[in-house]
Order: C-alpha cells, then structure tokens, then sequence
C-alpha cells in the first residue's frame, strides 16, 4: 500500500500516522504516537496535512480531540485528483 500512498506524494510521516490509525480505528496523539513511531512533535502536523488531503477527520470527544481515517476507498478522488494533475501537465507540455 505505500507504494499507493507515495504516488500522492505522501510523506514517510504521512503514511505511517495513517496506516497506524487504520489499524488502531481511533487515537489522540499518544497512540498515534506509539503506534505510527512518528515524533510527538510532528503527529499534529502531519494529522493536518492528512485531513487536507482528505485522509483523516477528526472530532472531539470528553473534551478531547481524537482522530479517525477515512476509509481506503475514499483513495479513489485522490487517484482523479493524480490524473487531472497529469492531465494539465500534458496540455501545458
């Protein structure tokens, strides 16, 4: 699947912080944290860069913010996004 993800221009950060909350289906930073390996000084921005990217939503529990992913499926805008991106380029080229 990384090889999927790095199409996207996904970063290493990115596809760990996003594999892992397949895996564990719900965290705040400290399991994403443990699970992905990824500094704790990095998780939030890497999150946000997810939930631009339409990877990751988030929502707040007990006052606290937990993080959800997107289902895989939701990979398929990404690939129409990809070949409009390389659609534009040929015309420009």
């Amino acid at each position: 699947m990384k090889e999927i993800f790095e199409i996207f221009d996904l970063s290493p950060n990115e596809i760990k912080v996003y594999e892992a909350l397949l895996q564990i289906k719900k965290g705040t930073k400290t399991p994403i944290v443990n699970k992905s390996g990824v500094l704790s000084s990095k998780v939030y921005e890497v999150l946000d860069r997810l939930i631009k990217k339409g990877l990751v939503a988030s929502f707040v529990e007990n006052k606290v913010k937990n993080y959800v992913p997107v289902h895989p499926s939701n990979i398929k805008s990404l690939f129409d996004d990809k070949i409009t991106e390389i659609k534009n380029q040929k015309e420009e080229f």
